[in-house]
């Protein structure tokens, strides 16, 4: 199995929608009754409400301190605490700018097109001349047009001449700046 940090990003955006597409009041019904169902068959103590927790004058007042009197608004509290916490993790380490331009990299490298973004990512880096890897990207597609990964362009480096490779040295840089 390949893995590459397109697809990386692809699947972090299916389990953060799948996790959002959990955060609703049908899903959280849904999987209390099936708790509430699977206590009864294993014979375990029905699910209650913890002990009601008096609150010191000084910092409540004279109001009473809230608790909840449902057991599922309960639990619903926290498995939605739960929810938000895991999207809002999810968000932060897979929507970074280092790594959504890493993405665009790889992509320029497995696609024969260099977006004005990627073009100036590639300018960042002396060494590269993005007029060549243009050029360079366009002729290994044009010959290599099966490629659908890092680990495929790589594979096929490896394997060519020096003659040949020569003819990508562009490529080869990006390639060993991805890897």
């Amino acid at each position: 199995m390949t893995v590459h940090v397109s697809g990386m990003l692809a699947s972090a955006k299916v389990v953060v929608d799948e996790l959002q597409h959990l955060r609703k009041e049908e899903t959280i019904h849904e999987l209390f009754g099936a708790v509430v169902s699977k206590a009864k068959d294993f014979d375990l103590k029905p699910l209650s409400l913890p002990r009601k927790r008096i609150v010191p004058e000084r910092f409540s007042g004279s109001g009473e301190a809230h608790s909840s009197s449902n057991i599922e608004y309960y639990y619903k509290i926290i498995f939605f605490s739960f929810l938000d916490a895991l999207i809002g993790q999810m968000n932060d380490r897979f929507n970074k700018a280092d790594l959504l331009k890493y993405s665009a990299l790889e992509s320029a490298l497995i696609s024969d097109s260099l977006s004005t973004e990627v073009v100036e990512i590639v300018r960042f880096y002396p060494e590269f001349k993005p007029d060549i890897l243009r050029l360079e990207l366009g002729i290994f597609h044009r010959k290599f047009s099966n490629v659908e990964n890092l680990r495929g362009v790589t594979d096929i480096l490896k394997h060519m001449t020096v003659d040949s490779l020569s003819f990508s040295h562009e490529i080869s840089k990006l390639c060993r700046l991805l890897l």
